[in-house]
């Protein structure tokens, strides 16, 4: 996936460069959505690193949500749902990974 760090130190300059890092993110997290929930779990190194993807996304949301670069509350709703489904995906793909590794549970 991403090397997140670097990711978010290139992108977190800016408003527009921030919107380019979140929508790189959201579009990792829709691909797993659609291919790694019901059939090929993701490995625990995997979901390592989508775990860090998420804390990027979510550390540079609370850090524009701070700023006045965000000062529009239609679109902070906006990315606060965006956000919440991120992380319902990130959840999924750990239960799946973990039901498959663990059938018994």
């Amino acid at each position: 996936l991403f090397r997140s760090e670097e990711v978010k130190n290139r992108h977190a300059v800016s408003t527009a460069n921030m919107f380019v890092f979140l929508r790189q993110i959201e579009k990792v997290f829709w691909y797993i959505s659609e291919h790694n929930l019901e059939c090929t779990p993701l490995s625990v190194d995997a979901l390592s690193n989508v775990m860090k993807l998420l804390g990027s996304y979510r550390e540079a949301v609370e850090k524009y949500s701070n700023s006045k670069h965000l000062s529009r509350d239609n679109l902070m709703n906006r990315i606060r749902c965006v956000e919440l489904l991120l992380v319902w995906v990130g959840y999924c793909a750990v239960f799946n990974t973990v039901k498959r590794l663990h059938p018994d549970m």
